[in-house]
């Protein structure tokens, strides 16, 4: 289950032979790129299962289960904040082990998909296609949208200056985020543009007589 940039893993153990199981040791690593959220670990009120950190990472030691019953345990992660150019895989494994297996079973591994989303949308407040005068002004503006669930860092937005206007101003909404003005464009590097609240660039130019 992922709500947002908070996953809770349930791990399910099945008896699946003729004898109780006592002694079982389940693991579950914490997943690289996200961390433990305090006090998520569950059940905390089974007498037949002892539940602890070891190394950051929960660890069960389930007693008392019957043949052909099951048990959930589960914990919470909180991703870590995501750059720009690093999509990347949250891959988590259970692992089990009797006291007297040489071996650890491995469960099935559940795969998250960690990307950022956006969009961008420019638009003039002279309509589009209109024949414009010399010393006419054209604002451009330009929104940055945070269409995923976390706040976008590092968004570089270029914008090409029109031929035959000169900028007279470019500015953006916030001010975590910086503009410069080149010969040939203008570029912005947009930061903190959080899921609520979209981030507006403009550019101001004149048309040249």
């Amino acid at each position: 289950d992922a709500t947002k940039n908070t996953i809770t893993y349930t791990i399910t153990i099945t008896n699946t032979g003729q004898e109780t199981l006592n002694g079982l040791i389940v693991k579950d690593l914490v997943p690289t790129n996200t961390e433990y959220v305090e006090d998520s670990i569950q059940p905390q009120d089974n007498p037949n299962i002892n539940e602890m950190l070891v190394n950051d990472s929960p660890q069960w030691i389930v007693n008392g289960l019957v043949a052909g019953e099951s048990i959930d345990v589960s914990f919470q992660v909180k991703v870590k904040a995501l750059e720009v150019e690093d999509d990347r895989l949250i891959e988590n494994t259970a692992t089990a082990k009797l006291p007297d297996d040489t071996k650890e079973k491995e469960s099935n591994t559940v795969t998250h998909e960690q990307k950022l989303s956006y969009e961008v949308h420019k638009t003039s407040d002279v309509t589009n296609n209109t024949v414009v005068d010399g010393d006419d002004i054209i604002t451009y503006t330009i929104t940055v949208t945070n269409t995923g669930h976390e706040t976008l860092n590092g968004v570089i937005v270029n914008d090409p200056i029109p031929n035959h206007v000169e900028v007279l101003e470019a500015t953006v909404s916030n001010t975590l985020s910086e503009q410069t003005v080149y010969d040939t464009h203008v570029q912005w590097v947009v930061n903190g543009v959080t899921v609520d609240e979209p981030v507006t660039l403009t550019l101001k130019v004149k048309v040249k007589p």
